[in-house]
């Protein structure tokens, strides 16, 4: 990636260098076998860093804003929590709209835990491929794969839970943790 990108410099194609920069900055933190964990700092990151890549194709088309509470950052949780959501809010949500739509990320403690809930406004889920989802969740692969990856780790009072109708919110619930050993 790094030669096609000097090769886009070279021949003065900037944009497409910015979007290969930004592509290395997500197969590099996708990719990596070092850490299975991640601050929710660093998953916040690399959610901005996802959509200004997606951003880049369809300019204007939506935003991404991200509030709560900062001291929340500094958690560990498992990496790649909050890439399918995204994903399905832009691909799925966002089908039919030129521009407007919005993700917002809130950050939030409940009781002893984390709440990370993702919102958009896009056309939501149909009600009966909600119902299929909530009756039997493992029909989402990219919701599946979240929800069950936390259960494995944290125990069954933890993962993802979804609400749609004008638009779709997905909450993640997290057990708060400050040690990455705690995760490996």
């Amino acid at each position: 990636l790094d030669a096609i990108g000097w090769m886009a410099r070279e021949r003065n194609q900037m944009e497409l260098n910015k979007v290969l920069i930004r592509f290395s900055r997500i197969l590099r933190y996708s990719i990596s076998d070092k850490k299975k964990s991640a601050t929710i700092r660093e998953e916040v990151e690399w959610a901005k860093e996802y959509i200004s890549l997606l951003q880049m194709r369809k300019p204007g088309a939506f935003s991404l804003t991200v509030h709560g509470d900062e001291s929340l950052y500094e958690y560990y949780t498992l990496r790649l929590i909050l890439q399918p959501f995204l994903e399905n809010a832009v691909l799925h949500g966002f089908k039919h709209m030129e521009k407007g739509g919005n993700i917002v990320i809130q950050l939030s403690k409940k009781g002893n835990d984390i709440n990370i809930t993702i919102t958009d406004n896009g056309q939501g889920i149909p009600k009966d491929r909600l119902y299929v989802l909530y009756s039997n969740i493992e029909n989402g692969i990219g919701i599946y794969n979240v929800h069950r990856r936390l259960r494995i780790r944290f125990g069954e009072k933890y993962g993802v839970s979804v609400c749609s109708s004008n638009g779709t919110q997905i909450s993640i619930l997290l057990p708060q943790i400050l040690d990455p050993d705690q995760l490996v």
